[in-house]
């Protein structure tokens, strides 16, 4: 009868516990970044940005990866900002950081944030 070796099993041990934490590392530094959204077709995007407009509702917006094509990159933080006009393809969205300038062929998903019910009236 083969009886295990006791150094091997503390070395699969020691071993694991070193690929486990990479692993949580790995996944907290994934969950720093936002996913990707469902892209939106041309149509979609341009609905969304008239209610936005006509309302004066909060945007969120994800932009496309700038100039890399590579799938497993992150993307960008999602701007916040109220649409204030446009110039042509360019619109001029009230942000935090001021009024930004976004082409609409560089959106990827927009959305209206939803407003905050009262608790009182």
């Amino acid at each position: 009868m083969l009886r295990p070796d006791r150094n091997s099993d503390r070395g699969i041990q020691k071993w694991q516990g070193f690929f486990l934490s990479e692993h949580s590392e790995q996944m907290e530094q994934e969950q720093q970044h936002d996913a990707w959204l469902e892209e939106m077709s041309a149509e979609s995007i341009q609905e969304v940005l008239a209610l936005g407009l006509l309302h004066q509702r909060l945007l969120v917006f994800q932009l496309k990866p700038k100039q890399d094509d590579r799938t497993d990159r992150y993307p960008e933080p999602l701007m916040k900002g109220y649409l204030r006009g446009s110039e042509g393809e360019r619109l001029l969205v009230q942000t935090n950081q001021g009024i930004q300038q976004v082409n609409v062929s560089d959106i990827h998903h927009v959305h209206c944030e939803e407003r905050v019910q009262k608790w009182y009236t």
